[in-house]
């Protein structure tokens, strides 16, 4: 191989690296916020976020991008009610995670 190829080879595949590295850490930025997010009323467990995370790892970095917009605006709206509702029973909050759930499900669709 050229001196030249083999320049170009290491330079594609640093770059390649990078942007796995990059999209590992979006990944883990949205399954952060995820977990935060159900934090509150629904733990996920250890396999949820393994098998959650191989999912993500196959989708585009900017989907995972809009997923964690969405989660944050979801937070941000919540944040108001959930003031309110702590002093509610838990089958309010059952009923907050569910809506909560139905948001996530309807991004996905959506995206």
């Amino acid at each position: 191989m050229s001196r030249r190829k083999e320049k170009e080879y290491k330079y594609f595949e640093e770059e390649h690296d990078q942007s796995t590295d990059l999209h590992e850490a979006i990944v883990d930025l949205y399954l952060s916020v995820k977990v935060r997010q159900n934090e509150d009323s629904l733990a996920l467990s250890d396999d949820q976020i393994d098998e959650e995370r191989s999912n993500l790892r196959s989708t585009n970095s900017f989907t995972v991008l809009e997923y964690i917009r969405n989660s944050f605006d979801i937070l941000m709206s919540l944040k108001p009610q959930s003031n309110k509702h702590i002093k509610r029973s838990s089958k309010d909050t059952e009923d907050l995670e569910s809506m909560v759930q139905k948001y996530e499900n309807d991004i996905r669709q959506h995206i």
